[in-house]
């Protein structure tokens, strides 16, 4: 990244000082118009009581500007000698975050285009499915593409004993549902694919990080909300490389969910088995609903 250096205006981006660059200049702004004000009306001056207050707002006001620009400079000067600031922002990475759920609660409230989500066992997105089928609800396309239980992907990471399909079938509902209501697509697709990292998009901006194979107490390894997170700037080489992952493993699938037989396979068996499925007849009533793609 060295050889890509920041501009002057990309550096107070990504050392996060915009917001002091901007009430730095608001204040000599507004010290230049009291400045100005007073130069220009002779009757400001002539009054004692206008002189004193003006001389007072330019005076504090210099000061202050002169405080806020030393401040600036001081941590300009620190933030250059630590140049992995810039190394972060210029390979893509806006903010971390250990709280993949809040961060995508936050984007999903702004969505208005397209939604992407990827991964296997499907648990934030299932907390999350009322946040993700209200954006939807605004015309929102969305892409899945999942690794499901059945196939030897899913089964290499999380074995052979995880009960995920109720996610699997709560979320899918939920977005075929709010999808009907505005008309826009859903496409969800299977990937025989091991996957290295937990993807959401929500319009331009990626939300993602790598799965671990740390284990807890609940649901046996941690969840996708428990992994660092990183949020990726639109068009940096980050961003591209995280597209064009998610749109290899898609492009690659070995099969697509088909909705009318999803829609059936809820309403005639699943919605109204109270639980009764095992995990092995759920697996087999999504597999029946999927239309395998010919290699």
């Amino acid at each position: 990244m060295k050889n890509n250096k920041l501009s002057f205006l990309q550096k107070i981006q990504a050392y996060h000082m915009t917001s002091n660059l901007v009430i730095a200049n608001i204040l000599l702004v507004v010290n230049l118009l009291a400045l100005l004000l007073y130069v220009v009306f002779p009757s400001i001056r002539e009054n004692d009581i206008c002189n004193n207050i003006f001389v007072a707002i330019i005076t504090g006001l210099f000061a202050t500007i002169l405080s806020t620009g030393s401040e600036i400079f001081i941590e300009f000067k620190n933030n250059e000698r630590g140049e992995f600031l810039e190394d972060i922002y210029s390979f893509g990475i806006m903010g971390l975050s250990q709280e993949k759920g809040k961060v995508l609660e936050n984007e999903l409230a702004k969505c208005r285009r397209l939604i992407w989500i990827s991964g296997y066992r499907l648990i934030l997105t299932d907390r999350l499915k009322e946040q993700f089928a209200d954006a939807v609800k605004t015309g929102v396309n969305v892409q899945i593409v999942v690794c499901p239980p059945w196939l030897s992907g899913f089964q290499m990471v999380y074995g052979t004993d995880e009960t995920v399909m109720d996610n699997y079938f709560r979320v899918f509902h939920a977005l075929r549902e709010a999808t009907k209501r505005v008309g826009s697509d859903l496409t969800i697709r299977f990937t025989e694919k091991p996957l290295f990292s937990d993807t959401y998009r929500v319009d331009e901006r990626i939300i993602t990080g790598p799965y671990l194979h740390n284990k807890d107490d609940k649901f046996h390894r941690i969840m996708a909300n428990d992994f660092f997170t990183y949020i990726v700037k639109e068009g940096s080489p980050l961003h591209r490389l995280v597209e064009d992952e998610y749109y290899t493993v898609y492009e690659e699938a070995v099969s697509e969910l088909n909705l009318d037989k999803f829609d059936r396979i809820w309403e005639e068996t699943y919605a109204g088995s109270d639980g009764e499925l095992t995990e092995e007849e759920k697996m087999d009533l999504m597999k029946g609903a999927t239309d395998l793609f010919l290699k």
